[in-house]
């Protein structure tokens, strides 16, 4: 399911189809993933190259699938703690915080 959403962000938004997701194209996404949730928050390319330097395990300075999967996978790791365990053995490495349009890195602190 996660990689079939993670296939249908990049047949939308990789849009010179150069299997990588640049600055310009993830603020495309994540503008209308908070559309998506309903909220009129969005980000500016500043925030959407932080967002790279979070996900970008390679350091290209882009976004592929591995990473936007590993990244969407761990927030979601991060979520299911958070909510329904009680419990986070780890901060995610990449979150997003809709009340003021943030994108952050945190490292787990063991």
């Amino acid at each position: 399911m996660l990689k079939n959403y993670i296939e249908n962000v990049f047949e939308k938004y990789d849009t010179d189809k150069n299997g990588v997701l640049d600055a310009q194209e993830m603020m495309a996404f994540f503008n209308d993933l908070y559309k998506n949730m309903g909220t009129e928050n969005t980000i500016n390319i500043e925030q959407a190259k932080a967002a790279i330097q979070s996900i970008d395990t390679n350091n290209d300075g882009n976004v592929d699938r591995a990473e936007l999967f590993a990244a969407f996978k761990q927030l979601m790791a991060a979520y299911l703690f958070d909510h329904y365990l009680e419990i986070s053995p780890c901060k995610t490495s990449f979150s997003i915080n809709s009340n003021n349009s943030s994108i952050s890195n945190h490292k787990c602190n063991r």
